[in-house]
C-alpha cells in the first residue's frame, strides 16, 4: 500500500489536488482526489510492478516519482 501526502513548498496540504499512479509497463493509470489533509493511498499494489506517482494541482503537474 502507498500512503503519502501532497504538500506545497511550505509543507501545507494541497486539498483537491489529484494524484496519479501509473503502471510503468502497461501505462494503466489510477487517480485519487486529495482531501483536506493532503493524504492519499493506493491499496493492494503489487510489489512486482514498477509505478510512477505524480500530482496535479490547479494546472501544475509535479515531476513523476518512481
Amino acid at each position: 500500500m502507498l500512503d503519502r501526502q501532497v504538500l506545497n513548498h511550505q509543507d501545507n496540504p494541497l486539498p483537491d489536488a489529484v494524484v496519479y499512479l501509473a503502471n510503468t509497463r502497461t501505462r494503466a493509470v489510477k487517480s485519487y482526489i486529495i482531501g483536506a489533509d493532503g493524504a492519499y493511498h493506493f491499496p493492494e499494489l503489487s510489489p512486482n510492478i514498477d509505478y510512477e506517482v505524480y500530482a496535479q494541482f490547479k494546472g501544475q503537474r509535479a515531476r513523476p516519482k518512481p
